[in-house]
């Protein structure tokens, strides 16, 4: 059934992006409950379960802090997501370099 609805998120879309995680990581050493670790996933798990294809590239930081972001696709469309991936790399993400090669 989750697989199902996922699916018919991509009736009118290649790929779905949204952020990797909903917050960026929290301090070493920092106490966390079981519920804050869980939230690191919640935006990856229901990819994962319903057997959807992700990657993830880097995007920029906060505050030195790397954010990464999600491209999802449908079941099969690994080469697709891999080439919208490649894509973002070579057009977003200089890794500090203003030159583009």
């Amino acid at each position: 059934m989750m697989k199902r609805e996922m699916l018919k998120l991509f009736k009118d879309v290649d790929a779905i992006v949204s952020p990797t995680v909903p917050k960026i990581p929290h301090n070493i050493g920092e106490e966390l409950t079981p519920m804050e670790m869980y939230a690191y996933d919640v935006l990856t798990v229901p990819t994962n379960i319903c057997g959807m294809c992700a990657g993830v590239v880097g995007c920029g930081d906060i505050n030195g802090i790397p954010v990464g972001l999600q491209i999802q696709g449908k079941p099969f469309d690994d080469e697709k997501i891999l080439n919208m991936m490649i894509c973002f790399e070579e057009n977003f993400n200089n890794n500090g370099n203003d030159d583009k090669n």
